[in-house]
């Protein structure tokens, strides 16, 4: 089942990121909608959608957002509303805050991720995957070893069964671990996000 994230969300993050990484307060919509369609992009593997272009500019204004509509700049109203409002960027699920990390994503905007406050953090995942083996020890072997490339720790290799993959032999193997994500801190120390050079 897909699940919708609100465009204002994104909106909104888009803002944060420009902030922490420029310091600026606005950005232009036509970068704000690059941004958007770029995630959107970025999201078509998983079980995330944005809310559609109707929906848009529902609720800016609950979101701490300003929508200049004579000169097409989204704004923060102010650094207190972006402060208050950060929730709106820490509930995001992990595959959307993913998704708009990407290099590519952020270019839309015109931010480096080396200027972001970004840390690592782990959460449990539980999930499944399908290994090309012709012996379920050697599947689960593989499995560990894919979960290990990807920094995951704490692996639990639950049930699995044999099934076939385009032709050939495998084995479905679930499993929970703690996986590894990206967030940007959005803390707001002495009302400045970056610190500067003395």
């Amino acid at each position: 089942m897909i699940k919708i994230i609100e465009r204002e969300h994104i909106i909104y993050t888009a803002l944060l990121y420009n902030y922490i990484a420029n310091k600026e307060m606005s950005l232009s919509s036509s970068k704000v909608d690059a941004f958007l369609d770029e995630i959107k992009n970025n999201l078509q593997s998983t079980n995330y959608d944005l809310s559609s272009d109707e929906e848009q500019n529902n609720y800016l204004f609950y979101c701490g957002i300003y929508y200049d509509e004579e000169n097409k700049i989204y704004s923060f109203r102010s650094e207190k509303e972006l402060n208050l409002k950060s929730w709106l960027y820490d509930t995001l699920p992990n595959e959307v805050v993913r998704a708009s990390l990407f290099p590519s994503s952020l270019e839309k905007i015109g931010v480096a991720k080396e200027n972001l406050q970004v840390k690592e953090k782990y959460d449990w995942q539980n999930g499944h995957l399908d290994i090309a083996s012709t012996t379920e020890e050697e599947a689960r072997t593989s499995a560990r070893s894919l979960l290990e490339s990807k920094k995951c720790r704490n692996i639990i290799l639950t049930t699995s069964f044999k099934t076939i993959l385009d032709s050939n032999e495998g084995y479905r193997i679930s499993y929970v671990c703690e996986e590894p994500f990206e967030r940007v801190d959005t803390t707001l120390p002495n009302k400045t996000l970056i610190k500067k050079d003395c």
